[in-house]
């Protein structure tokens, strides 16, 4: 069985990679962004409107993970 790679297009682009989630710059961040750990699956977090966002709630979810 043969594998075949994905175009560049299905790729989403790496906006940034931090240690820790107090470096985040979120305010460079564009309106619409996912965070997560690099380390797991549940820290998803969705940003579907920067302005309502709560930064300090996504600071708290990551800091836990």
């Amino acid at each position: 069985m043969s594998q075949k790679k994905i175009g560049e297009e299905y790729i989403i682009p790496t906006l940034g990679v931090w240690d820790n989630c107090d470096e985040i710059d979120f305010e460079s961040l564009p309106d619409q962004f996912v965070i997560k750990c690099t380390h797991d699956s549940g820290s998803t977090i969705i940003c579907k409107d920067k302005i309502k966002f709560d930064r300090e709630s996504a600071k708290i979810k990551l800091k836990k993970s």
